[in-house]
């Protein structure tokens, strides 16, 4: 998976669990005249957070799924290759 996917699945899924904020942003921006402050307030850093949530959470798994073996990984006999995203590449491609 790319990683601009994995930043579009994980941004609706934080906006799933912190919906909030942009439901109060809208609500804001298209309400009555005078809407209430406390509703930009409150959904601005809501929003923020969970646009900030989904991109650390990209950047963790991003690292994770594409970090190099090390040699203290060599050396254990219970990592095996296959394990690695390296190793999955290298399976499918013997495969096609």
């Amino acid at each position: 998976m790319s990683t601009f996917l994995r930043y579009v699945k994980l941004q609706l899924q934080s906006l799933m669990c912190l919906g909030v904020g942009p439901i109060f942003l809208f609500i804001y921006f298209a309400g009555e005249p005078q809407p209430p402050t406390w509703l930009l307030w409150t959904g601005l850093p809501l929003t923020i957070l969970s646009v900030l949530l989904a991109l650390l959470a990209t950047k963790i798994g991003a690292r994770t799924m594409f970090s190099p073996r090390t040699d203290d990984d060599m050396d254990d006999p219970n990592v095996d290759d296959r394990h690695t995203f390296a190793g999955r590449l290298r399976d499918y491609r013997k495969e096609r």
